[in-house]
C-alpha cells in the first residue's frame, strides 16, 4: 500500500496528492495555513515517489486512483474529499468515475483535463528526456512558471524532485498522464469540484479548464490564481491554501 503523512484532528478527511514531479513534500510550505481542526490532511506518497519510492509499477492514473482507494479503505475513511495537483486531475477524474459515492469534493490543482495532451516534437523530447537529464527537468520547471522565478529556485526544485522519483516511475507516469483519456467514464459527474489554474501556467490555462473540465463536469467551479504557474503550493502557498479551504469549507460534514 502507498504510504501517507498526516496532519489535524478534524473529522472531514481530505486525501491530497501530488503531481509528475514532486513528492507529497511538495504541500510542506501550505501546512501551518492550513485547518487543522476542521479538516484531517492525509498527503499521499504516490508508488515510485518519496516513502512510497520503493513500490513497483505499473505507475498509470489507474493504478494511482485504485492506491489512493484502497488508502481511504485502509483508513476506514467512507466519504472523503480529494485534492490533486497537475497529473492529479486525470487522477481525480478517474476516481469520480470509480467511487461517485465515495467523494465529498474534490479540486483540482492546475489539473490535466481527462483527454490526451497534445505535446510537438520538441515538447515532447524534453519531457521524455528530463527523467535522466537534470537540465531538462530544470527547464521544465521554468517553462512551466511562466519563465518568472530565479536560475537558483529551479536547479533546487530540479534536484529535489530526481531526489524524490524513481526513474521509471517518472517515465512511465509522463506516458499515462499524457495519453490517457476517461471523459466518457466522468462526464456529467455532480461531484463538487473546483479547478484552480495558474495566471502564468503556459499549458494547463484558465481557458482550457473551461473547454474541458467546464465542459464535462455539471458542478465545477473554475478560477484562475494569480502570480504562480504550475506550482501554486511553491508560488503562491498562502493563496491557494485560502482558495481550497474556502471550497472545502462548503461541503463539510
Amino acid at each position: 500500500m502507498i504510504n501517507y503523512s498526516s496532519i489535524g484532528t478534524g473529522s472531514d478527511k481530505v486525501i491530497v496528492f501530488h503531481g509528475w514531479k514532486m513528492d507529497h513534500t511538495c504541500f510542506d510550505g501550505m501546512v501551518s495555513a492550513l485547518d487543522k481542526e476542521t479538516f484531517t490532511y492525509i498527503f499521499a506518497d504516490l508508488r515510485g515517489y518519496g516513502a512510497s519510492r520503493d513500490l513497483p509499477g505499473p505507475y498509470s492514473i489507474e493504478q494511482t486512483a485504485a492506491d489512493l482507494l484502497e488508502l481511504s479503505d485502509s483508513l476506514n475513511l467512507e466519504t472523503f474529499h480529494i485534492i490533486g495537483h497537475s497529473m492529479g486531475g486525470k487522477v481525480i477524474c478517474r476516481m469520480v468515475a470509480d467511487a461517485p459515492e465515495r467523494i465529498k469534493s474534490a479540486i483540482g490543482v492546475t489539473p490535466c483535463p481527462p483527454v490526451k495532451i497534445p505535446f510537438d516534437d520538441q515538447g515532447w523530447a524534453l519531457f521524455s528526456k528530463s527523467a535522466t537529464d537534470l537540465s531538462c527537468r530544470e527547464e521544465v520547471f521554468r517553462l512551466s512558471t511562466g519563465s518568472r522565478l530565479t536560475p537558483a529556485w529551479y536547479k533546487m526544485i530540479a534536484e529535489k524532485s530526481v531526489q524524490a522519483s524513481e526513474q521509471a516511475a517518472f517515465s512511465d507516469y509522463l506516458e499515462s498522464w499524457v495519453n490517457t483519456e476517461c471523459v466518457d467514464d466522468c462526464a456529467g459527474s455532480k461531484v463538487p469540484l473546483k479547478i484552480i489554474a495558474g495566471e502564468f501556467d503556459p499549458d494547463l490555462t484558465y481557458g482550457l479548464m473551461q473547454d474541458t473540465f467546464g465542459t464535462f463536469f455539471s458542478n465545477v467551479e473554475i478560477m484562475q490564481l494569480s502570480n504562480c504557474g504550475h506550482y501554486p503550493m511553491y508560488e503562491t502557498p498562502l493563496a491557494l491554501a485560502a482558495e481550497w479551504e474556502n471550497f472545502l469549507g462548503k461541503h463539510v460534514g
